[in-house]
């Protein structure tokens, strides 16, 4: 249940970027090249920003959340899971930046392959010191900090954008107009796609929602492919209407 809690959290913390900035970043390649630095780094500061304050919200409000559901023990584990929601914030925001430049090597291996196999080694470590129920949540924070840095050090040895600190007012506005109803698009589907979750953690106990949401990700692999392509789309499009290559992307969406 504290999954869910933080997955509604990283909707709202990352503000949409994850969708605005595909179309974003390769649209500013084709059109303005200068400023596809400062596009960059402006996302990541706000985004670590919003991602910090809505880690401290969780963790003050912890004991409040877990009255809704009715699970004391949510407290405990929602003040262990959300100090991994920054981390896992950037992963996602320079995921979606990778994919603004017609990338989908980081998705694949850092979100489908990475977080998963070192979170999987920790647990089957955990199970098999038989080390308390804490340390999984432990392991759920520690795999979204090694995810980040791996992703962070790729991204810098293949020299695919400059990390650095800066703020342009001007870009974090206009990037904002354009995420903030793709942020409200992704909390609509994310109720869609967990309501259940939600209503059995009020209706029933912890366990009966770990046990659901072990079964739930056999059928979420069914639209894996169609997924995979849609991925790449947005940048592409952006690209091809950058350049004023209006029929060549009617043909691309036909």
């Amino acid at each position: 249940m504290a999954l869910t809690v933080l997955s509604i959290a990283l909707v709202i913390a990352t503000l949409g970027f994850q969708n605005a900035l595909p179309r974003e970043v390769a649209f500013y390649r084709e059109r303005e090249p200068s400023r596809v630095r400062d596009l960059i780094s402006t996302a990541l500061v706000i985004v670590a920003v919003n991602s910090l304050i809505w880690t401290a919200i969780l963790f003050l409000e912890a004991g409040n959340i877990s009255q809704v559901f009715k699970d004391a023990r949510l407290a405990h584990a929602l003040r262990i899971v959300v100090f991994a929601l920054p981390f896992w914030a950037l992963t996602a925001v320079i995921i979606s930046i990778s994919r603004g430049f017609g990338r989908v090597r980081e998705q694949v291996y850092f979100q489908n392959i990475v977080y998963p196999t070192v979170f999987m080694l920790f647990v089957v470590v955990g199970a098999f010191l038989k080390l308390p129920s804490a340390f999984v949540f432990g392991a759920y924070v520690a795999t979204q900090v090694l995810t980040l840095l791996v992703l962070a050090f790729s991204a810098w040895r293949i020299k695919l954008f400059e990390f650095r600190v800066s703020l342009n007012l001007r870009l974090g506005s206009k990037l904002l107009k354009l995420s903030v109803p793709l942020m409200l698009e992704g909390i609509a589907g994310f109720v869609m796609r967990w309501t259940d979750t939600l209503m059995l953690g009020y209706y029933r106990t912890s366990e009966v929602v770990g046990l659901y949401n072990a079964a739930t990700p056999i059928v979420r692999v069914l639209p894996l492919f169609l997924n995979s392509v849609g991925i790449i789309y947005p940048s592409l499009a952006a690209i091809l209407y950058a350049q004023g290559k209006t029929t060549e992307l009617s043909e691309y969406i036909n």
